[in-house]
């Protein structure tokens, strides 16, 4: 399977198992977590997902975010 193939087969998955297979993908390449710290990012995760979902949180566009983090840094 190409690296294409597995990003767009990715896109097909529900957001659950999208953060357990980047879970596992991050465990296995820098060493693991902790189970607390795990539990707290995936909750965080979570909430933030439905906070979009449910349009109460607004997406900022990479440019914009990188825009602000360069005048953050000037100042």
């Amino acid at each position: 399977m190409t690296l294409e193939q597995m990003v767009a087969e990715n896109r097909t998955l529900p957001h659950d198992v999208k953060e357990e297979l980047l879970d596992r993908v991050g465990v296995e390449e820098h060493g693991g977590q902790a189970p607390a710290h795990a539990q707290a990012r995936s909750s965080t995760v979570q909430r933030r997902i439905a906070e979009i979902e449910q349009d109460t949180e607004r997406l900022i566009p990479l440019d914009e975010a990188l825009a602000q983090a360069r005048q953050r840094l000037r100042r």
